[in-house]
């Protein structure tokens, strides 16, 4: 078989695949009611709640507010999405079936990191609306900044892949869904705060600071699209998606 004739083979089963993990997420209550729940609390926080992240209480027209306190619903939003997709595989037996298919364990991983990233897209399309709102609110000879607003809007997509990419990867490692939802979650705090954290209060290890994504996210919210940032977030996403391929591989030859 030529090499073409494999590769289309194998973008079709990862277009199955990343369609199986949308039927999947959709296909029950749980799927809407977690996503329901995320726009719920951006909602009451950006704009019922009294809290430093309210944008009508803040006086200024802009979603700095948003765009920040997203992340940390990220934290676990992203983890309830990744911890069934390959747990329940290991679980139910299935794992096996789909390891034969014509699909390469890069291939498997990639779908199933994608497919989680489809999701967490599915959720952000409502919130446009709240830049909708926000522009109808700003004064007649005041406009919003869009740059900041499409860098942002970058920085939470990277940043989901890569809270996806840490999240499958936990999933491959265990078929108990609360334990990828823990590790996930621990694993993505961990890279998203600690090293700025670190570097705050330590000034003497300040060099820790761009280790974490949260640097890297904000530098892109300011609205400068950085190659450096960006690769970051690459490389993170590269990393967890190598490990997930790696336990795939581990896996196969148990069953082989």
């Amino acid at each position: 078989m030529e090499c073409s004739q494999i590769g289309k083979i194998g973008l079709i089963s990862m277009k199955a695949i990343i369609r199986k993990e949308l039927l999947t997420f959709f296909g029950s209550p749980m799927g809407y009611l977690i996503v329901s729940i995320y726009l719920i609390l951006n909602g009451l926080f950006i704009w019922v709640l009294d809290n430093p992240y309210n944008v009508l209480l803040s006086g200024f027209a802009d979603l700095t507010a948003f765009f920040s306190l997203t992340p940390w619903i990220f934290l676990v939003f992203i983890p309830a999405i990744t911890m069934r997709s390959l747990s329940e595989e290991i679980r139910s037996g299935t794992l096996e079936v789909l390891l034969t298919k014509p699909i390469s364990r890069g291939e498997l991983a990639l779908g199933k990191n994608l497919g989680s990233l489809a999701v967490v897209m599915i959720a952000l399309i409502p919130t446009l609306a709240y830049v909708w709102v926000l522009n109808g609110l700003t004064l007649p000879n005041s406009e919003l900044d869009w740059g900041a607003i499409f860098g942002s809007y970058i920085g939470l997509v990277v940043v989901a892949a890569s809270f996806c990419s840490i999240g499958i990867f936990c999933s491959s490692l265990t078929s108990n869904q609360i334990v990828a939802f823990l590790g996930a979650a621990v694993l993505s705090f961990c890279l998203y705060y600690l090293p700025e954290a670190t570097a705050s209060q330590f000034p003497a290890v300040d060099f820790f600071a761009p280790l974490g994504m949260s640097t890297h996210f904000h530098s892109l919210a300011r609205g400068v699209i950085s190659l450096a940032d960006l690769l970051y977030f690459l490389v993170i996403g590269y990393i967890f998606w190598y490990g997930t391929r790696t336990q795939l591989q581990r896996v196969s030859t148990q069953y082989s």
